[in-house]
């Protein structure tokens, strides 16, 4: 399948990229942007934690004195 994309810059200049799409290439693209969504999901809840854990630990030292 052929794709195209165009685009024009601010003084009115387009731009014009042209690529086949095989069915490999489909397929590759849905894996690649399902791994960066779990990649995400899983930095989200890394971060999340670690941010709970350092919440705590803060909490846990102003009760301290």
């Amino acid at each position: 399948m052929k794709k195209e994309f165009k685009k024009a810059d601010s003084k009115g200049r387009e731009s014009l990229w042209e690529w086949e799409e095989t069915p490999e290439v489909t397929a590759a693209l849905a894996k690649y942007w399902q791994t960066v969504a779990e990649n995400k999901n899983s930095t989200a809840i890394k971060i999340a934690v670690a941010d709970r854990k350092l919440t705590k630990a803060i909490v846990d030292r102003v009760e301290k004195k």
